[in-house]
């Protein structure tokens, strides 16, 4: 891009309310001055309505003036090569300027030469109900890409312009509810200099592009092709390495320690940037309190305003790509509003900031929070897991509820949570559904892996790793009976009763763990049938047994002398 200085004005002109001139210079090189003014002009002004100076009263000749690309809204004026010097105060005035709506006798500005000032303004417009239009006020300024990409994530700030808006309510005994917020522009195109009146993007719509930000963003991805590639490594433990464990013990370790550590030093920014989104963002229905102000953040797509080949020059030096965004005019619209009691909560989102460890932890607590209108006052409570409870962390606000969760036991995967917020008689359920990917345990061993055939119970210790207490189950094939000790599961060991009945075959059985339908690899239980003359289940002889063999022996003896 050209090398631009700039500076920009901004002038009030006294008539009626919110009928507001508004002039942008853009020093092209050292020879040229582009001029953009908010209304179309009826004339083009002349080398003799224009006065370049430089202080002290040192006039600059321009050598010519003319509509600037065709457009009725610039103008552009030519002086000498090298007559304005950086950090010189500069005066411009305009006379007999005339639009449409204002026509004034002259009009001036003064500033340093490299002086950049953003040419912003607010307007509002409000149906009168218990209050006066000037009772509203609208600032704005652009916020820079890079803390965009900071504070709402990398998708966002690569696709959209965002604008930070502030909404002042004065009235005593009115809030100010927001309808839309729309963000004006200047734009060039193929016919000229036109306006572009765009709203910003709602924020149900810039959730969904973080959402997929989130998901798509290297670190997350990294973090999930690890534990996939953990996840087939575990099927093979029982095919690899049958015997010795070394596997399945190296498996496990990657799957513990080695990704939850990545996990630690690459934490997870996306959560906390949604957050922000749902804190900031503009979203209709946006209430401005009585003798408060509300700040937000308007997102406009970039492709309505820069040109692909420029957006990476905006991303990389947001100062002179500024001209693409001026002059830009905030507009609210909206109503004074006064609260009415028999009002139900309403719930756009509900957030939780838990992963996989905290809902397979026997015991967590995980940090919530409840968007939405009208919540100021409001309860909350859960229902649909017996062991899950809520506490609200603070004060509760019209739009948000800060909360705790608290866990007794590990959550299984696809649980649905029903969170009820009640306000006063009235009530709202929000449904959500406990989604997070279970990992195949690796099983290495069974202490003992082996009974005879005699019915009874037989305990048999599992060892491996990635067991989760309260949500690992065991399972044996052919209809064996198995059954869990209560309480005896640990992460890397689970105790089981086998049953071995009437009707039991003497064969070899599959033992396998469950984490929530993530089966482990399998071990072998066998059953062995007694030894014939055997006594069964391991147990000596009696000494009545032991007398009834040796009159049976001296039989046989006496059988093989005598007739």
């Amino acid at each position: 891009m050209t090398s631009l200085r700039r500076l920009a004005i901004f002038i009030l002109l006294a008539t009626p309310a919110y009928s507001q001139l508004q002039v942008s210079l853009d020093f092209v090189g050292d020879s040229y001055v582009d001029v953009r003014f908010s209304e179309a002009l009826g004339a083009a002004p002349t080398t003799e309505q224009v006065v370049l100076a430089v202080s002290p009263n040192v006039v600059v000749p321009l050598t010519s003036v003319g509509y600037l690309a065709g457009s009725k809204r610039g103008i552009r004026a030519q002086f000498a090569s090298g007559a304005l010097s950086s950090g010189k105060s500069v005066s411009i005035c305009f006379s007999q300027v005339k639009t449409a709506t204002v026509t004034t006798e002259k009009i001036c500005a003064r500033g340093p030469y490299d002086d950049l000032r953003l040419a912003l303004r607010g307007e509002a417009v409000s149906k009168r109900l218990g209050g006066e239009l000037n009772d509203v006020s609208v600032n704005l300024a652009i916020v820079d890409p890079r803390t965009v990409s900071d504070a709402f994530g990398r998708r966002i700030a690569k696709r959209f312009v965002a604008f930070q808006v502030t909404v002042g309510n004065v009235n005593k005994d009115y809030d100010f509810l927001i309808h839309s917020l729309h963000i004006r522009f200047e734009v060039d195109s193929s016919h000229g200099t036109q306006d572009l009146d765009t709203p910003s993007i709602d924020l149900t719509i810039l959730r969904g592009v973080a959402e997929k930000g989130q998901s798509q963003s290297p670190r997350n991805f990294m973090i999930r092709a690890l534990r996939g590639i953990g996840t087939v490594a575990a099927a093979y433990v029982g095919v690899i390495d049958p015997t010795n464990g070394v596997y399945a013990r190296g498996i496990a370790a990657f799957n513990g320690p080695v990704v939850t550590s990545l996990e630690s030093v690459f934490p997870d920014h996306t959560i906390n940037q949604m957050n922000r989104l749902n804190d900031s963002a503009y979203t209709a229905n946006t209430l401005v309190q009585n003798e408060r102000a509300r700040v937000m953040v308007g997102f406009v797509p970039q492709v309505f305003l820069i040109k692909e080949s420029e957006r990476n020059e905006y991303w990389n030096d947001p100062h002179e790509a500024l001209p693409y965004f001026l002059p830009a005019v905030a507009q609210v619209t909206g109503t004074f509003i006064t609260e009415l009691a028999d009002v139900p909560p309403v719930v756009s989102s509900l957030n939780l900031e838990g992963d996989r460890t905290d809902f397979q932890a026997s015991s967590s607590e995980i940090a919530g929070e409840v968007v939405g209108r009208f919540l100021q006052g409001a309860a909350l409570s859960v229902s649909g897991f017996d062991g899950a409870a809520v506490e609200i962390e603070g004060d509760t606000t019209d739009t948000r509820i800060n909360f705790k969760l608290k866990l007794s036991k590990a959550v299984p995967p696809q649980t649905k949570l029903h969170f009820k917020v009640t306000r006063g008689d009235l009530s709202t359920t929000h449904t959500k559904v406990i989604d997070y990917s279970v990992e195949s345990p690796p099983l290495s061993a069974l202490s003992p892996n082996n009974a005879a055939l005699s019915p009874g119970d037989v305990e048999v210790t599992l060892t491996g790793s990635g067991f989760v207490p309260g949500l690992s189950t065991v399972t044996a094939s052919d209809g064996l009976g198995v059954a869990l000790a209560a309480d005896s599961a640990t992460t890397s060991e689970m105790k089981i009763t086998v049953t071995i009945a009437d009707d039991t075959e003497a064969k070899a059985y599959e033992i396998r763990v469950n984490n929530a339908g993530a089966s482990s690899n399998s071990e072998t239980f066998t059953i062995a049938a007694e030894e014939e003359g055997s006594a069964g289940n391991g147990d000596a002889p009696s000494e009545e047994d032991s007398n009834e063999d040796e009159a049976n022996g001296a039989g046989n003896e006496n059988d093989g002398t005598n007739p």
